[in-house]
């Protein structure tokens, strides 16, 4: 019954991330912090970001939003290792709710770092 709810849950965090990238594609979505306050968010580049790596231009990915690109480096890496372990019936090494806030503090520290004129480096481009 437990792995039936982490299924379930799983289902449904996949099924909303879908519907979420299609309501995104059809309709033209503006960031509402770009649209209103002429601010790039902590998250802007994201979904340009995740079509270049499907497009497997990897540089390109990291140059629209390069902290996300590292965090998706790094929880791939982490469900690497979490799946090697699990196939070899060994324990790992679980993230606690300490790492939510240390990446809460991160994201809205680039949120504020990207907009700052001096690190305008780290704002969406596009690469030639």
């Amino acid at each position: 019954m437990v792995k039936l709810r982490k299924y379930f849950r799983l289902l449904l965090v996949g099924g909303a991330t879908i519907l979420n990238l299609l309501f995104i594609f059809l309709f033209d979505y503006q960031c509402p912090w770009k649209e209103n306050f002429d601010i790039d968010c902590a998250g802007c580049g994201v979904t340009r970001m995740l079509i270049s790596i499907l497009r497997l231009e990897f540089y390109q990915a990291f140059r629209y939003n390069p902290l996300f690109f590292s965090l998706l480096v790094l929880f791939f890496i982490y469900g690497i290792y979490v799946l090697i372990c699990k196939l070899l019936k060994i324990s790992f090494y679980r993230l606690n709710s300490n790492y939510l806030l240390v990446l809460l503090f991160l994201v809205v520290s680039f949120g504020i770092i990207r907009n700052i004129k001096y690190f305008s480096f780290l704002k969406p481009t596009i690469v030639s």
